[in-house]
């Protein structure tokens, strides 16, 4: 966790990639948390769970939940995500694990098929917003 001088909360999680790209896990500005695309990926960037969307999403939805906590929101912050789906074969596995988590709080979601990601064996990314309200 750092502050940044305009008061903003910059999260990383030591991703080797967060410096070889230059980008945060998540930044916090006032009330709202911006978590980046983030992927079911080891510490080398090797894809896991490799054809299991449904694991996938719920590594993810971890990552992110750890994300948003560090930020000092919760999963019932977050108004908005972005799903990336390799393939939409895998979109009802994803929607599933999606719902286990997120059908309480309906936030506005949006999938997008896309040709691939980073590694092969990722099948599903995810981006959160979040609006913290206190």
């Amino acid at each position: 966790m750092e502050k940044i001088n305009d008061g903003r909360l910059r999260i990383s999680t030591g991703s080797k990639f967060e410096n070889e790209v230059g980008y945060s896990r998540a930044i916090r500005s006032g009330n709202f948390i911006f978590v980046t695309g983030t992927a079911a990926m080891d510490e080398n960037g090797k894809g896991l769970f490799p054809k299991d969307a449904a694991a996938q999403t719920k590594f993810i939805l971890e990552r992110i939940e750890k994300a948003i906590t560090d930020c000092g929101g919760k999963m019932s912050h977050i108004i908005r995500l972005r799903v990336y789906i390799t393939d939409m074969k895998y979109f009802s596995e994803t929607a599933e694990a999606l719902g286990n988590v997120f059908r309480p709080i309906k936030p506005a979601i949006t999938a997008v098929g896309v040709s691939s990601l980073v590694d092969e064996n990722m099948i599903v990314e995810i981006e959160a917003d979040a609006l913290v309200d206190h």
